[in-house]
């Protein structure tokens, strides 16, 4: 998995932590397809994403 961020807006060390997790880069890659998702059901991706991330 790849995460971009872009800051478009001033930060600080309260806006919370970078998390990196060793050896995520070598997660298989996952679509909505694996997790049940469809297109129109795109508001709870991210959610049902974060069960996946967790139990892996």
């Amino acid at each position: 998995m790849c995460g971009v961020w872009t800051a478009l807006e001033d930060i600080d060390e309260e806006c919370g932590p970078l998390i990196y997790y060793p050896g995520s880069h070598k997660w298989p890659i996952y679509t909505n397809e694996h997790i049940g998702v469809r297109a129109e059901d795109k508001a709870q991706t991210g959610h049902q994403y974060g069960v996946l991330w967790r139990e892996l």
